[in-house]
């Protein structure tokens, strides 16, 4: 199977892409929906990552990794995966680029991002959900901007940057640029039973 290649670099291109309609001829970093995260990280290196599990639902979990070795362009990711699945099957992936204190280069990247993906995915459904508050913060000084593709499948990838206030910038968090992919599966999960 071809795989349509998401893999951001700093002079972000689509030269070796092909048309996709598949959410899983996508790649972030060399990984795909439906791949085993051991076919990219050691058993080790998986149970080094950080967990989080989702409020209302014990389906899947996520795990959270930063700076990997292997890793050339993005410095964090985070992996949704099957409560028990020993495979640690992918069914939704998640990579960041750090921007401290430079939002609007992250502002100029997800632009480049979004046009090079519609050029190659002149069929996909495009929504542009423009930028809204983080519900986190309560002073409403955080912000996500929302770029939404959706394949044939019915998954979809996201392109956002993340805009955090002061005081969340205070507590450890940084402006960061994000590309998500996410099966239909972990879609519907995320959109019915994570947070329900």
């Amino acid at each position: 199977m071809k795989r349509l290649l998401l893999i951001l670099i700093l002079t972000f291109s689509f030269q070796s892409l092909t048309k996709a309609n598949d959410i899983k001829d996508f790649e972030i970093e060399g990984m795909s929906i439906g791949d085993s995260l051991l076919d990219h990280l050691s058993k080790k290196e998986i149970q080094n990552g950080s967990i989080y599990n989702y409020p209302s639902s014990d389906e899947f979990f996520q795990i959270n990794f930063s700076n990997v070795n292997n890793f050339k362009t993005y410095e964090h990711f985070t992996v949704l995966i099957k409560t028990n699945d020993e495979n640690y099957i992918i069914y939704e992936l998640s990579a960041y680029i750090d921007f401290k204190k430079n939002i609007n280069d992250c502002y100029n990247k997800e632009k480049e991002i979004i046009n090079d993906i519609r050029q190659v995915l002149t069929n996909i459904k495009f929504v542009n959900e423009g930028t809204i508050k983080k519900t986190i913060d309560k002073s409403g000084k955080s912000k996500i901007t929302i770029n939404q593709f959706y394949p044939d499948d019915g998954g979809v990838i996201k392109v956002s940057c993340h805009d955090w206030g002061d005081e969340w910038e205070k507590k450890g968090e940084v402006d960061s640029l994000s590309v998500s992919v996410a099966s239909k599966k972990a879609f519907d999960w995320y959109i019915n039973e994570a947070y329900k």
